[in-house]
């Protein structure tokens, strides 16, 4: 299993980063290795979505279920099925001094135990990199809106 936990200070509320968090249709403008995401389904605090990625050439799809809590400002993610065995995740936004601060934190394992020592060291860099260009992305366009 390969973890990594990602911090960014915004200075922006923190309810308008949540916000924008929440709108993962939009991911696909700011993750350059995020071909297609797909909303398979939503409710209130709940969503399903599919994601279709390229990372280093190699094509991944997985589903996932994605929990919302606006009080706590608060996103948990696991994996339904997909090219990951295992996948776990969340958001968290809390508010600062100068701003928010965006903690994210995630835990996956490649489905091929043979190739996953060689294949989760590019995935954690891949999936660290687009995450940083989805928070760059959402300050972005929250300073110019």
């Amino acid at each position: 299993m390969t973890t990594f936990e990602l911090i960014k200070q915004i200075p922006c509320s923190a309810d308008a980063v949540f916000e924008e968090l929440c709108h993962m249709e939009r991911y696909v403008e700011s993750m350059k290795n995020i071909e297609r995401l797909t909303v398979l389904s939503r409710a209130e605090h709940m969503a399903q979505t599919r994601w279709d990625a390229t990372l280093d050439g190699r094509k991944l799809t997985w589903t996932e279920e994605d929990a919302y809590d606006q009080e706590a400002r608060r996103i948990e993610y696991r994996l339904i099925e997909g090219d990951f065995s295992e996948m776990t995740g969340n958001w968290q936004v809390e508010d600062t001094a100068d701003g928010c601060m965006v903690t994210l934190n995630v835990s996956f394992a490649f489905g091929i135990p043979m190739l996953a020592m060689f294949v989760e060291p590019i995935l954690k860099r891949k999936l660290e990199e687009n995450s940083h260009m989805l928070l760059d992305g959402i300050e972005t366009y929250l300073n110019t809106k």
